[in-house]
């Protein structure tokens, strides 16, 4: 009983210092809140922040941060730094408009200090010269706590108002954008052709093939060939090509900079470290780059080819670009050769020779060891091997101008029905590899593959 009668007492104890702290925290929270929110007033219709229009202003300074927009009225709106034809005056009327029709959703008129709401050294001012001398600054200081507002105040006024955060984002967006970019905004889907050129090493360039293989295309290759590298275009893989495409579409969020008056900038964009060429469908021109990367900012400059203007950005990977390679974008398969264009297959190694005869019209497949053994092998069967065939993958690459005199050990021949032949010729590299030679490239392939393509083809002997 006493044990029972304990229990109760300590369940009560801890119901009471439960409560306590719940209260403690619920009312630590209204404390807190009741800092921004006590005299928080809805306007039941958003009112203006301002209460002049555009008729009257003859300036407008946006500043934001360190960077400032001077704009001035005259015949058309001007803007200081930047020459009439460069100016957007579509976007320029947006931000001129935005920033006058800001409008509060939220008003505060008793606080304490204005710190609390980021109004001692505030992300934006913006600063209006009116008609008759009058002079009008607002201050937009910090977000809510819930996001969804900015703190507006004016500098002649005591009230703070909330203005819908999506309206004051607005207004950066449409700041970097008043410029006329010398650099078009690219669509990642009209890309044809990207060239990438550095101090060292050769080019890397890519191009749209103009026929397009569908059946190639299914497997994601073939859509693009790097060319002017290899003895034959060979086929940029899908993958590695979506990357690229994604790094070159990161210069559509580049921002002005400079026009070209800063020695440093031009110095390194004299000899840039990277130059990329990009072609897009029905562009007039290609769209030349000289980029360069101030590693002590972290910032990218960006100077198009023929055009003073230099753009800055700060996401751009330098880094990615200089470290890529013709072996990154390939497509790994050594050779795709579609089954079916090809009525025979020749596979010679030192001392054995295989043939197939192909009749895909009839699904009739006979491999024959030269001057021994021939066999009927179904389809499966055969498919099995071709699959072996045709997925040869490249390990790795080297660049080597020197020539080397070696023999062949394994080679794979398709004669065609257009009486054309493709043939591959291998070396062996070392006891693990072997070597397919593309010009002054070597393609190192693993010799387990063929291997497997020797063996598969003596099981079928056998059966």
């Amino acid at each position: 009983m006493k044990e029972v009668k304990g229990l109760i007492g300590l369940g009560i104890v801890t119901v009471v210092l439960l409560s306590g702290y719940l209260l403690y925290g619920v009312m630590s929270r209204e404390n807190e809140e009741t800092k921004f929110t006590h005299s928080i007033e809805a306007i039941q219709h958003a009112e203006s922040v301002h209460d002049f229009s555009i008729d009257t202003i003859n300036t407008v300074i946006l500043q934001h941060g360190h960077e400032a927009l001077h704009m001035k009225k005259e015949e058309r709106w001007k803007v200081q730094g930047i020459h009439p034809d460069k100016i957007n005056n579509r976007v320029l009327q947006q931000l001129l408009d935005g920033m006058i029709g800001l409008r509060a959703e939220k008003q505060i008129d008793t606080y304490d200090n204005l710190e609390d709401y980021g109004f001692s050294n505030p992300p934006i001012t913006i600063h209006f010269s009116l008609e008759n001398d009058i002079q009008q600054t607002t201050y937009v200081g910090q977000l809510t706590m819930d996001g969804r507002h900015y703190y507006v105040k004016q500098a002649s006024e005591k009230s703070i108002f909330l203005v819908a955060a999506p309206s004051i984002d607005e207004l950066f967006a449409l700041k970097s954008k008043v410029m006329l970019s010398n650099i078009p905004h690219m669509d990642a889907n009209n890309i044809t052709s990207i060239k990438i050129e550095k101090n060292h090493g050769h080019p890397i360039h890519i191009q749209m093939n103009p026929v397009i293989d569908e059946d190639k295309a299914s497997f994601g290759i073939g859509v693009f060939s790097i060319i002017d590298y290899y003895e034959q275009p060979r086929d940029v893989d899908f993958d590695a090509f979506d990357r690229l495409r994604d790094k070159v579409m990161d210069i559509n969020k580049c921002e002005y900079y400079s026009h070209g008056e800063d020695n440093d900038m031009n110095d390194r964009l004299s000899e840039p470290p990277l130059t990329l060429t990009i072609r897009v469908e029905h562009g007039e021109e290609d769209i030349v780059l000289y980029i360069s990367k101030n590693e002590n900012t972290g910032l990218t400059y960006i100077k198009r080819k023929g055009y003073p203007d230099i753009y800055g950005l700060n996401t751009f990977d330098m880094a990615y670009f200089l470290g890529l390679t013709h072996y990154d974008l390939m497509n790994k398969y050594l050779k795709i050769v579609y089954i079916d264009q090809v009525n025979h297959i020749c596979i010679k190694t030192p001392d054995k020779t295989y043939g197939f005869d192909i009749d895909t019209t009839n699904n009739q497949y006979r491999l024959e060891q030269a001057g021994k053994r021939n066999v009927i092998v179904e389809e499966k069967t055969f498919k099995n091997l071709y699959q072996q065939l045709i997925g040869i993958t490249v390990d790795a690459e080297i660049s080597d101008e020197e020539t080397i005199d070696a023999k062949e050990v394994f080679s794979i021949e398709y004669d065609m029905f257009d009486g054309e032949s493709i043939r591959l010729g291998f070396e062996a590299y070392d006891d693990l590899y072997y070597r397919y030679r593309e010009g002054h490239i070597q393609l190192i392939c693993s010799t387990k593959q063929f291997e497997k393509i020797l063996w598969t083809m003596e099981n079928m002997l056998k059966d």
